[in-house]
């Protein structure tokens, strides 16, 4: 049991490192300009689907690492892993709907800074709750690597 909880901790720390480095990545190829629609701090549909990207290959990091941490429990690390993965994403979804958003300063999102993006850019909705799925299934996926590695050693 100890190595499934340390599976899902661990697998998630590294999900999450993962993701913010692909986060990093896709702002230093979009930019602030890439990165909103002209004009407002709504994220633009290239900086979702690539942030969307990168968090479904951090997923599928983090759903290995849960599965190698997991040892012979490496199917329920997976899957607790991925049902964590769900609910936290969609709670985070529903808060995303029901917070009041910050005010942006009085200037143009395409010269906002990293900091800044991240604290007034408003997600698209469908964005917010395909998150969690996108993640969830990398979560399998990565978990499944490591089952087709065991399979084929034996």
């Amino acid at each position: 049991m100890v190595r499934v909880v340390l599976g899902v901790i661990v697998g998630y720390l590294v999900a999450a490192i993962v993701s913010m480095i692909g986060i990093v990545v896709v702002w230093s190829i979009l930019g602030a300009s890439g990165a909103f629609k002209t004009g407002t701090v709504e994220a633009s549909t290239p900086w979702s689907i690539g942030v969307l990207a990168g968090g479904f290959v951090a997923a599928i990091v983090g759903g290995l690492v849960a599965a190698v941490v997991g040892g012979a429990r490496a199917g329920t690390a997976v899957k607790a892993l991925a049902g964590l993965i769900l609910i936290l994403g969609f709670a985070m979804a529903a808060l995303q709907l029901a917070a009041p958003k910050p005010e942006p300063p009085d200037k143009d999102s395409a010269t906002f800074t990293f900091m800044e993006a991240g604290q007034y850019a408003r997600s698209p909705d469908w964005y917010n709750f395909l998150l969690p799925v996108v993640g969830a299934i990398g979560v399998l996926i990565g978990g499944g690597l490591r089952k087709g590695k065991a399979a084929d050693a034996t």
